[in-house]
């Protein structure tokens, strides 16, 4: 499949003796033009970016390390030009250029069977897709059994988290995670005008939080909710679509008229 998509060469770390970012340099005269990183290991993130080419190679990672992980250099690898940067959905705008990108596919030029391990259709096969999700799970080398078990064992959003994501992010439970992950304790710190839009119907992020913030005495100034009947999660569409933008650009009119 990796030819099919153009590749050239493979090489496997584990088969070198010396670092993966010296052989490719050495293969390529001073290294690659681009190189990415997908695994969320710190130490391919640094080899990805010390194989990038000396004066203007990018080195780009995508992958998402574990919590508390930090990436490390020499100051010499971006100082000979080297450019380090992450991407989180590819870099695209949805809004402007994903449309373009469908259009691609639905017109066979853009080609990403190679990518499709399952189709689903319907609601209905909701389940279906989840059981997708586990067997795909279950072929991944680098998670632990124990953490395997827990994620596939868990039965709700609350419940993964408790096995899964509060231990992963050093916290003792999924109540010590919401905890110290919540922003509800740190909104009466921000000391400019803040515009909170929650949806009643949102089936992630509660409502309470955000009906417990003390109403400002001016409406432009400290924290102003605004909870409505629908939107789901961060959905807010109405026929002309992004009714989020229109009303958070009116509130934006009203903090400048009022100053």
């Amino acid at each position: 499949v990796a030819e099919e998509f153009g590749a050239t060469d493979f090489m496997n770390p584990t088969d070198e003796d010396t670092p993966i970012q010296q052989r490719l340099v050495a293969e390529t005269q001073w290294g690659v033009d681009y190189t990415f990183d997908c695994t969320g290991n710190v130490e391919v993130m640094r080899a990805a970016l010390e194989a990038a080419h000396r004066g203007w190679g990018v080195s780009v990672v995508i992958g998402v390390a574990a919590a508390g992980k930090e990436i490390a250099t020499r100051p010499f690898q971006l100082v000979t030009g080297r450019t380090w940067k992450g991407t989180a959905f590819g870099g695209f705008k949805s809004r402007d250029e994903v449309p373009p990108l469908v259009d691609q596919v639905l017109n066979g030029e853009l080609p990403i069977d190679a990518y499709v391990t399952h189709r689903l259709s319907g609601v209905e096969n909701t389940l279906g897709a989840v059981d997708a999700l586990e067997q795909l799970a279950g072929d991944a080398p680098d998670i632990e059994d124990d953490m395997l078990a827990a994620a596939q064992s868990a039965r709700s959003v609350t419940e993964f988290d408790e096995l899964v994501t509060a231990p992963m992010a050093g916290h003792g439970g999924a109540d010590e995670y919401y905890r110290a992950s919540s922003v509800d304790q740190r909104l009466q710190q921000i000391a400019v005008p803040v515009l909170v839009l929650q949806a009643s119907n949102d089936p992630w992020v509660p409502v309470p939080p955000c009906l417990s913030q003390p109403v400002p005495k001016n409406p432009l100034t400290g924290i102003s909710v605004v909870v409505t009947r629908g939107g789901g999660h961060v959905g807010f569409h109405d026929s002309r679509l992004n009714w989020h933008i229109r009303a958070t650009l009116a509130w934006c009119d009203a903090v400048a008229a009022a100053d």
